[in-house]
């Protein structure tokens, strides 16, 4: 599949004082001219389908029906020891709340953790593995936790009726395509960085600055 436009996302499950959550951090790659255009410090404030298309046409007034890859820093797939599927965690998380909260921490820590069969081990994904990275299903360090940011993406893309295919999960049949992005495994395994460092990073690409670690995750 050939893609013409390319959004990255990082995932955040931070919310504000009225419990819902904190803008995301977007950037979007520009390659439907000969010259691929670059735009970091994006932001959005939910994730849905009119939040993307009005994200694109600000960029690109042009844009109509090229297609799209989202690539988002979040978990979408759980480890085969969980015995359910993409569709269950899905529909369950619509209208999931822990306390009478729908977002946060342990909100997030709640829902994922329903889904362990063995209280004797954590269960983890192979990359988590490989990038000596934490698991969704644990809820200490707070600013590591990524299973908050990762609950929220998976609760906003089930609340409105399908409009992308889910990558591997789906076929491939929508302008919208989105899959999951591993910023760590990036910085270690790919770019062999020692440190998430913003000078490393923006040494690394020469050309693009970023303002933060979010910013570059994204």
């Amino acid at each position: 599949m050939k893609f013409e436009i390319y959004i990255g996302i990082d995932q955040t499950g931070a919310t504000k004082k009225n419990g819902q959550p904190k803008p995301l951090q977007v950037s979007l790659i520009d390659c439907t001219k000969k010259n691929p255009l670059f735009f970091t410090g994006l932001q959005i404030e939910t994730l849905c389908y009119d939040t993307i298309i009005q994200l694109i046409q600000k960029k690109i007034p042009h844009f109509k029906s090229q297609k799209v890859l989202i690539c988002i820093d979040t978990v979408f797939g759980l480890p085969k020891t969980c015995k359910t599927d993409i569709k269950t965690v899905f529909e369950r998380s619509k209208n999931y709340s822990y306390n009478k909260k729908h977002f946060g921490a342990k909100t997030a820590h709640s829902f994922f953790n329903q889904f362990i069969t063995s209280k004797k081990k954590i269960p983890q994904r192979t990359v988590e593995l490989t990038a000596g990275a934490n698991s969704i299903f644990n809820l200490i360090p707070y600013q590591k936790n990524i299973g908050c940011g990762s609950y929220r993406i998976i609760k906003e893309l089930a609340k409105e009726k399908k409009w992308y295919s889910l990558w591997p999960f789906d076929i491939i049949s929508t302008q919208f395509t989105i899959c999951e992005g591993y910023p760590s495994y990036f910085w270690k395994n790919i770019l062999k960085l020692r440190t998430r460092d913003l000078r490393e990073i923006e040494n690394y690409f020469k050309k693009l600055k970023f303002k933060t670690i979010d910013v570059a995750d994204s």
